[in-house]
């Protein structure tokens, strides 16, 4: 692919040093042109793609032979024939659609994670008990912890599973889905063991969560534990008062992961 766009920056840039000019002719290359890329797959290889370019193009200039828009000395003298090539894909570059979709990086797609979890791998209950929090609300992605009164140090916890067909599906959209999920959290710099988890990152609330803390006056610290194991990626949100530090929340993401590799869903 990038080939192709060399390619065709390069035409774009000879075009700049030449005093062309825009015609009928150039226009209508350029429209039978991208008409005829239409029928190109976004998704096919490079050479395939390069191909197709190069069919195209001569079947643009044979049709406008047919209809004697052009002459055959376009394709005898090999100026003019660059020329005209170039203002063709000058004017591509502004108006076709399809070929501007076929420059594009291709977008690495994205894994799917399954529509139904399994209750077993979130936090049970009984955990929460001693840091003074009480099971709330409970859905296929989460199970959401409240403090059981104003004066305790843990304030809400957020437990958070998405499940994939594959330990690379999920570390794939764990990499992919990171700064999303983080909320544009602060990073939380230092080593944290969590066991069975993979490429765990710990974020705090961000700048602008903490501006708004402070305009309501409220003291609280928000932690975010991000991480995989095996085929689940978790997240883990722990809202606290400003005692609590990183550490003092990672029981948290601790007993998630524990929970998640007791009962791996296949």
């Amino acid at each position: 692919m990038y080939r192709i766009i060399a390619s065709l920056l390069l035409s774009f840039i000879l075009l700049q040093q030449v005093n062309a000019q825009d015609s009928t002719a150039s226009k209508a290359h350029a429209k039978y042109w991208c008409e005829c890329l239409a029928e190109a797959d976004p998704q096919l290889p490079e050479d395939s793609i390069l191909q197709m370019v190069e069919t195209c193009q001569s079947l643009s200039i044979t049709n406008l032979l047919n209809k004697k828009i052009i002459e055959i000395g376009h394709l005898l003298d090999s100026a003019m024939l660059t020329r005209f090539n170039q203002m063709a894909i000058a004017l591509m570059l502004k108006d076709c659609l399809l070929l501007s979709t076929l420059l594009e990086p291709k977008k690495e797609a994205e894994p799917v994670f399954r529509e139904e979890n399994p209750q077993n791998i979130f936090i049970p209950d009984s955990f929460y008990k001693p840091f003074g929090l009480m099971p709330g609300e409970k859905n296929n992605l989460l199970h959401v912890c409240n403090m059981e009164n104003k004066d305790n140090k843990f304030q809400r916890s957020v437990d958070i599973r998405w499940v994939f067909n594959n330990r690379e599906d999920a570390l794939k959209w764990h990499r992919l889905k990171l700064e999303e999920n983080a909320e544009g959290g602060e990073p939380v710099k230092g080593t944290f063991q969590v066991d069975n988890a993979e490429e765990i990152k710990v974020f705090r609330e961000s700048a602008k969560a903490a501006e708004m803390l402070k305009a309501f006056g409220l003291v609280q610290r928000h932690h975010y534990f991000l991480f995989v194991v095996e085929n689940v990626v978790c997240k883990v949100f722990v809202a606290t008062d400003g005692t609590v530090d990183t550490d003092g929340a990672l029981p948290f993401a601790r007993a998630a992961a524990r929970q998640v590799k007791e009962n791996l869903p296949k």
